[in-house]
């Protein structure tokens, strides 16, 4: 059974930096190369979906055990596209999809999953140390 201080030694994940974090990776990452032909941009209308129910919790998970490499966030983002695999009987079965774009969804998220997780992992203590500062002043 854990003692009480031991709870509170744990690390922590804000839960306002990490929404903004989470929410401002793949923007921002679209934001700086939307003139590659718009594929950030769909990349994001194709993978946000997949980015927030897998990859969101495994970066929670990662920053809750005190966490904050970028390259250790990529490899989570990786998985998390690998992921999808498994999943998609039951995302076929919704007919959100069609078959033939599992091969779209992995090429694009292949690469774009571990980048917004990187740059997640980047943000985060920024934001963080914003809000911590927010509130010594208030």
């Amino acid at each position: 059974m854990t003692t009480n201080t031991e709870y509170n030694s744990r690390p922590r994940a804000e839960f306002w930096p990490f929404v903004l974090a989470t929410f401002w990776a793949p923007l921002l990452i679209a934001l700086c190369f939307f003139w590659v032909l718009l594929i950030p941009v769909f990349a994001i209308l194709l993978g946000g979906v997949f980015y927030l129910i897998f990859g969101a919790p495994l970066a929670y998970v990662l920053l809750r055990a005190g966490q904050r490499s970028r390259v250790l966030f990529a490899l989570a983002g990786f998985l998390a596209v690998l992921m999808i695999v498994p999943a998609w009987p039951i995302i076929q079965w919704t007919g959100a999809y069609r078959a033939r774009d599992l091969d779209m969804l992995l090429s694009f998220g292949l690469f774009f999953g571990p980048l917004w997780m990187a740059v997640l992992a980047h943000l985060y203590p920024r934001f963080a140390k914003e809000t911590q500062q927010i509130q010594q002043k208030g």
